[in-house]
């Protein structure tokens, strides 16, 4: 497998909030990798100190005419596991994934950690592509 892209942008849009999206994009090269298909996002739930929205995924296919066949992922397939009193996962596994499949997925973090900021892997287990991550913070915001 190969990720094409990985894309992340934390904002911080009031002093007690931020925003992190995340897009990602990885190409099945054979099917050693299918396991890529299985995906885990862990979150902290103590005092609602993070969330989970817009998670949104689909499996692009191609087709033998030369064309691409979309499958979205239904959202009844999105499950919440409790790991433990403090962190929980939201887990999927992409639907229909074969050699030569594109899966993509993106989601958005609400975060309340303002003192920790979460890390970003540029490099991965399989090669990657295109890695970007950005920061915005609003001008008020002053960071010792």
């Amino acid at each position: 497998a190969v990720v094409l892209m990985s894309y992340g942008l934390l904002t911080v849009e009031m002093a007690q909030q931020m925003k992190i999206e995340y897009h990602f994009r990885i190409k099945i090269l054979d099917e050693k990798a299918l396991d890529k298909a299985n995906i885990v996002i862990p979150y902290i739930t103590t005092n609602n100190l993070e969330n989970i929205i817009n998670l949104e995924a689909q499996t692009i296919n191609p087709t033998s005419d030369g064309n691409y066949e979309i499958i979205q992922l239904p959202t009844n397939e999105v499950f919440d596991i409790k790991v433990n009193t403090h962190i929980h996962e939201r887990r999927f596994t992409f639907p229909k994934v074969t050699k030569g499949s594109i899966i993509e997925y993106k989601y958005t973090k609400l975060s309340r950690k303002l003192l920790h900021l979460d890390s970003w892997n540029f490099s991965q287990d399989i090669p990657v592509i295109y890695s970007k991550y950005r920061t915005e913070f609003f001008s008020d915001l002053k960071y010792n």
